[in-house]
């Protein structure tokens, strides 16, 4: 009993907490749209009593102009008071209404932009990891909402329930006090049973977030261009639709499973109520024989009977509703109060540095027992282009996360002119820009793919672009240059490019920036040979003022680097020129053996 009181109320101030800082949230966008519901909880509070003693007034009315055979001027008061509020209620609400389309819009446009700059601010890794994609999946897709709706129904709670409720209570005490206690018992009752099956349904549905997310990729698939092209070719959808009607029958079921907890409780309230409404009318019916009260005070208790009972059903709703929207506003406080250490508002770029040194790093991804890489050292100076190079999984892109600052390492450091690079992040100086191998695909212009918010005049564009071997043809073959939309998103007329055109435009995009350090992750994958030379090219004239690192797995342009990292199993296992390499690197030797051996077999044919 006392853990149960002691959990009782540490919920009670965990939601009142929440509830200050939800109302202080919405508040802080749209400050008339919070008096305004107040307000119109309060009037929508009284007009059910005030309309149902005016609706008694006039019965009685009534019922005295059929006795007289005249008309008492009070039955036109009281059917214009009952009009004048009831249009007045009504125009409260159309107003209302219109309010709400603007105001929650708004709010939600503002929560919704916070939620998208704490995630900004997440670590790298927390992408990585399915239990922190599931909670931010459930922020996004329930933050904003639940805010509004744990403010409407504490707005609710706190102006239209206690109005309507004192006001029916001291009237359905007057009838009988053991009634109206039954009544609370039940509805309490009914109240814990609910809150027990909100915790349940809150649970269940943490763990349904997985699934759902699930569904929406492969239901994304069906719907994406991406995927289109494969699962035509292959005749593949059936095998997608397969899984997700599976997905979709897990789902249904579990939630099935919790929603049935639900039914007895609905139920045996409902029974009760029912006995108590019937005890009740039998109550004010023979009160009002015995009383000798007018068919309007008999009426009058009876809607308040009804009133009442409306009342407690509604109160229990409101109460469980706000406890229910509490759970998922939890979240999105949590996401909100995250802390990743001090984090720049403005950013600038560094202008230039003299090396780069890698001390006795090691690393292993979060969640994970493999260690990537191990005790790793190395040094790159300016204008140096280094080429890293290795087989599949040895660590070389993990590398790179790390000289980008998307990781920290679990041992050693990396600095920058003798600072590390968490430090210069935290502070927002801009160092590198990069191409990786899953280069994003934005479905913006052409321009904005590259520059994005960035002041870059069209005819620099358009020279970057001709340096990466993104012909005049293709860029006159573009129905708008560089304000054409890139896929059809956001225009019907964007123009789907090649994979090779999107890789030489992500690398456009890395070069275009105004930093000292250019990371290429296997940036000419897609390339023809011509292109790959020309970007190559590009690569060598940008050594005099920048530090290129590329990561690449065709060792003909490792040839030409300055520098060449050889890493396999974590470790750094050779670093020099490629001559160098030769000599002393067997591991190098062999790869660039075979390499050159695939070549010249294809010569011979």
């Amino acid at each position: 009993m006392k853990r149960s009181l002691e959990s009782f109320w540490k919920t009670t101030k965990r939601i009142f907490r929440e509830n200050r800082r939800v109302l202080l949230l919405i508040w802080s966008v749209s400050p008339f749209w919070v008096i305004y519901s107040c307000v119109v909880q309060v009037y929508e509070g009284i007009y059910p009593i005030f309309n149902n003693y005016t609706t008694k007034l006039m019965i009685d009315s009534v019922t005295s102009s059929l006795e007289q055979n005249k008309i008492q001027p009070s039955v036109y008061v009281c059917l214009s008071l009952i009009i004048l509020f009831t249009v007045l209620l009504h125009m409260i609400l159309a107003v209302k209404n219109y309010i709400d389309v603007s105001c929650i819009d708004r709010i939600n446009l503002n929560i919704n932009s916070r939620i998208m700059q704490k995630i900004a601010q997440k670590p790298y890794y927390h992408f990585e990891s399915p239990k922190e994609m599931d909670r931010i999946e459930r922020v996004r897709g329930q933050g904003s909402g639940k805010c509004i709706e744990q403010f409407s129904y504490s707005c609710s709670l706190l102006f239209y329930d206690l109005i309507f409720g004192a006001g029916t209570l001291f009237i359905m005490l007057r009838v009988s006090w053991l009634l109206s206690i039954l009544f609370v018992v039940v509805i309490a009752v009914r109240y814990i049973m609910n809150m027990k099956i909100a915790r349940y349904n809150h649970t269940n549905d943490k763990k349904l977030t997985n699934i759902r997310r699930k569904i929406g990729y492969l239901f994304n698939m069906a719907a994406t261009v991406v995927f289109a092209k494969e699962l035509k070719t292959f005749s593949t959808f059936d095998w997608v639709n397969k899984r997700y009607e599976d997905f979709c029958q897990r789902y249904n079921i579990a939630h099935k499973r919790y929603i049935r907890k639900s039914l007895p409780v609905g139920f045996g309230s409902s029974v009760a109520s029912t006995a108590l409404y019937i005890v009740g009318y039998y109550i004010i019916i023979s009160k009002g024989i015995i009383n000798g009260d007018s068919v309007g005070t008999v009426i009058f208790y009876t809607s308040s009977l009804s009133l009442f009972s409306s009342f407690l059903e509604t109160l229990i709703d409101h109460v469980t509703a706000i406890y229910g929207s509490s759970l998922y506003t939890s979240d999105l406080f949590e996401l909100l109060d995250e802390s990743y250490g001090s984090t720049a508002s403005k950013h600038s770029a560094m202008e230039s540095f003299q090396k780069i040194s890698v001390e006795n790093v090691s690393f292993t991804y979060p969640g994970t027992d493999r260690t990537i890489l191990k005790d790793v050292n190395l040094e790159i100076n300016h204008g140096e282009s280094v080429c890293v190079v290795g087989r599949n999984g040895m660590g070389k892109s993990t590398l790179v996360k790390l000289l980008l600052g998307l990781y920290t390492p679990d041992q050693g450091s990396i600095r920058i002119d003798g600072r590390e690079i968490s430090a210069l992040r935290s502070e927002g100086v801009l160092y590198a820009s990069a191409t990786f191998q899953d280069y994003a695909k934005y479905s913006f212009t052409l321009k904005e793919n590259i520059a994005f918010e960035n002041d870059i005049p069209d005819e620099e564009i358009k020279k970057i672009l001709f340096e990466v071997d993104f012909s005049r043809k293709e860029l006159d073959d573009l129905p708008n240059g560089l304000q054409t939309f890139m896929n059809r998103e956001y225009d019907e007329d964007g123009v789907v490019l090649s994979e090779g055109q999107w890789q030489r435009i992500a690398v456009a995009r890395a070069l275009c920036r105004n930093v000292p350090l250019v990371v290429l992750d296997e940036p000419t994958s897609n390339l023809d040979p011509v292109s790959e030379e020309k970007i190559y090219n590009v690569i060598n004239e940008n050594r005099g003022s920048r530090t290129v690192i590329m990561v690449s797995h065709r060792l003909s342009g490792a040839m030409n680097a300055d520098k060449i990292v050889v890493v396999d199993d974590g470790r750094v296992a050779g670093v020099g020129s490629h001559q160098e390499l030769m000599e002393d690197c067997g591991i190098y030797r062999k790869m660039f053996q075979i390499q050159r051996g695939r070549y010249l077999r294809k010569d011979k044919r």
